[in-house]
Parts: C-alpha cells; sequence; structure tokens
C-alpha cells in the first residue's frame, strides 16, 4: 500500500532497487522477506525509516511466520 500511496507502479520501484519485479511481487504477497541490505534501500525508496518498515514487517507476518511464533 505504500508503494501504491507513492505512486510507484511494481516496475519502477523494482527499477529503483536493481531487482527483478517478480522480488517486488513476492513481498507484497508476502512470500518473502527483504535482506536488510534491501529493506534500507526499500525504506529509501518509500521515503519511511528502516524503523517503520520493520514495524510494517512485525504487524504483517508471513503465514509461515505466524506458524513458528504460535
Amino acid at each position: 500500500s505504500l508503494r501504491r500511496v507513492r505512486f510507484l507502479k511494481q516496475e519502477d520501484l523494482a527499477a529503483r532497487l536493481d531487482v527483478p519485479v517478480w522480488t517486488v511481487r513476492n513481498w507484497e504477497q508476502g512470500r518473502r522477506r527483504p535482506s536488510l541490505e534491501l529493506a534500507y534501500k526499500l525504506a529509501q525508496a518509500l521515503e519511511i525509516s528502516l524503523d517503520v518498515l520493520g514495524k510494517l514487517a512485525v504487524e504483517n507476518p508471513i503465514p509461515d511466520e505466524k506458524k513458528r511464533r504460535g
């Protein structure tokens, strides 16, 4: 949703981060999480702090993460 608020297409964000568009899709669909390096770049591209991005990740865990947390 942050990407859309910034009027960025998945392709645009992928280009800014120098990753394939399917990488952005996997993040948005909750299939994967970015590495710390890419999370930092993602936060910069979305004009938010890494802290805010981390909080969003905790609040919206990947389905398998929910199982591990109990």
